[in-house]
């Protein structure tokens, strides 16, 4: 067995990055922001900020639904988190769609925690 603890790119630290969007719902879908590329996406977050009763949204990240059905009728209530954590390698666009009760006048801020694989601290693992 070869023992490559000792290469330094391999003790490299990375730290976990978190993109956070503040979106007015609307009755279309809303671009709010890239995650990189080369990124393992760890979380994402919905939080209302001004509630509408009834109204629903959906989170889409690169084209594939990530979060359904957030309900927006209570302020500071949160969405589902994403639950299996999903690599994008080339990035993708994190979009909010209006979901089974399209929303008019509601609000949220989306978070989205990732890594970055080739972004790192400057900082080595002690081996």
């Amino acid at each position: 067995m070869a023992d490559l603890t000792r290469i330094g790119k391999n003790n490299q630290k990375r730290d976990t990055s978190i993109s956070v969007c503040d979106s007015t719902t609307a009755t279309e879908a809303n671009g709010l922001y890239n995650i990189p590329a080369k990124s393992l996406l760890l979380t994402v977050n919905v939080i209302v900020t001004v509630p509408e009763a009834s109204a629903t949204i959906d989170i889409y990240i690169d084209g594939t639904l990530a979060v359904d059905e957030v309900s927006l009728t209570a302020a500071g209530s949160t969405g589902n988190s994403l639950i299996a954590q999903v690599y994008y390698p080339v990035g993708g666009l994190v979009e909010v769609r209006p979901g089974t009760t399209a929303p008019t006048t509601g609000e949220v801020s989306v978070i989205c925690r990732y890594i970055e694989v080739d972004k790192v601290t400057g900082e080595l693992t002690d081996v």
